[in-house]
């Protein structure tokens, strides 16, 4: 009877460190669907961010072409007015009020654009960029915005002098101030304006390959789900076959051995569980058997020289007598 404890797992029962190794596999399962899961709602909700920004910047930009028009072409109404001298104050007045209206919903419209719209703001949206080899378009974006943004303040900032030129009366400085500063800052924003709107529709490429770079991701994680499943399953066998199949080969070997005579054999103990309670019973057995069979020969040995020793008393008895039969035939004979 030898233990060893090459094994620590063998201290368990067997029921336990079966359901311990089937646990295994479960939980990788569960773990692989669970992060497959994951990826793919982050997939899903990266493309539809990726398209709600695309169809949002757009329908925003777009907006804002219209009403930069719309303030221009309220400014040479104004312009027009303020030539005419039979306008009344309060015309010009209503001209200014209306351009300024326009004015607050393109800032508005250009507001919303820079929080909601941009790409560098959002990690996510950002890093998959990055990750497509598209990174130099998140500069660029911003770069075109700001320029948008200038372009548009400058605009803005020669309407407000324009309209106190007009509030002023001086009608004479109207027409070189609309050719000097209003005419040139409206086609600067409308070009800068122009080119955000040319660069957003040349995003749906990039965005593509922002997407396959999360599709090549959650294809990754599959993988690794699937081969930490087989990894599992390989576990488990291991188990079964180092604490289980490979102990009870060893235990029919023992058997076997003992059937053909040789009841020196003994089963080799690991551990505290099942097998290792039947080993040692086996063991005990074995060694009872033997206490059994060393016993019963002794008791043959002794019988046999019992045997043994009455035959020579009687084969002494019969000389005996043929003696003593002898020494009366020489009697009678003397």
């Amino acid at each position: 009877d030898r233990s060893e404890g090459r094994h620590p797992l063998l201290a368990m029962s067997i029921s336990k460190r079966l359901i311990m190794g089937f646990l295994i596999p479960i939980l990788v399962v569960f773990l692989g669907l669970g992060s497959i899961g994951v990826q793919s709602e982050q997939l899903l909700t990266n493309v539809a961010t990726f398209n709600q920004h695309l169809l949002h910047a757009y329908t925003s930009l777009t907006s804002s072409v219209n009403l930069l028009q719309q303030t221009h072409t309220n400014i040479l109404g104004a312009l027009n007015d303020a030539e005419n001298n039979q306008v009344l104050s309060q015309t010009l007045g209503e001209d200014r009020v209306t351009v300024q209206s326009l004015e607050a919903s393109y800032d508005t419209n250009l507001a919303t654009y820079l929080k909601q719209d941009m790409l560098a703001p959002s990690p996510q949206l950002s890093s998959l960029f990055k990750a497509a080899g598209h990174g130099v378009q998140l500069n660029e974006q911003t770069i075109d915005s700001n320029e948008v943004l200038q372009t548009w303040h400058a605009y803005q900032d020669a309407l407000t002098q324009l309209f106190d030129v007009i509030s002023a009366g001086d009608i004479n400085k109207l027409q070189s101030m609309e050719v000097s500063q209003v005419e040139p800052t409206y086609a600067s924003a409308m070009t800068s304006l122009l080119a955000l709107i040319q660069f957003t529709n040349g995003l749906a490429p990039s965005i593509h390959d922002a997407t396959m770079v999360e599709e090549h991701q959650l294809l990754v994680v599959m993988g690794i789900s699937v081969l930490s499943l087989l990894l599992g399953i390989a576990i488990v066998t291991w188990l079964v076959s180092s604490t289980l199949v490979r102990r009870l080969l060893r235990f029919r070997t023992v058997v076997q051995s003992v059937e053909h005579g040789q009841f020196s054999a003994r089963v080799a103990v690991e551990g505290r569980d099942e097998i290792a309670l039947v080993s040692r019973a086996v063991n005990t057995t074995l060694d009872t058997v033997v206490g059994l069979l060393d016993e019963t020969k002794r008791q043959r040995d002794e019988l046999a020289k019992s045997e043994e020793l009455k035959h020579l008393h009687e084969a002494l008895q019969h000389e005996h007598e043929a003696l003593n039969e002898a020494n009366a035939r020489l009697a009678t004979l003397a």
